[in-house]
């Protein structure tokens, strides 16, 4: 948890409780037939054992109360997780 803290964690808020974790726009880059598009994702990085219970699809509250539904759970096997998130 300090390791979060350290590179700028914050506290998300979900219809469960709350946890820390590291909010960050990815950048990805979409191969759409012979054309390539730059976009954005966002994501939040944090500790599994925080998130590994909120479903797919729950709404988390953060930056602001800026809302973001969870999209896809990514778990690294060694105690950290990409939430994929989507603007609610």
């Amino acid at each position: 948890l300090e390791s979060l803290r350290a590179v700028g964690a914050e506290t998300v808020e979900f219809d469960g409780g709350k946890f820390d974790g590291v909010f960050d726009l990815a950048y990805i880059e979409i191969d759409a037939m012979d054309t390539s598009v730059d976009s954005r994702q966002p994501l939040l990085v944090a500790r599994t054992s925080d998130v590994e219970r909120i479903p797919k699809g729950a709404i988390l509250s953060l930056r602001g109360n800026k809302r973001f539904r969870i999209v896809r759970h990514e778990p690294d096997g060694v105690g950290i997780s990409r939430l994929i998130l989507a603007e609610a």
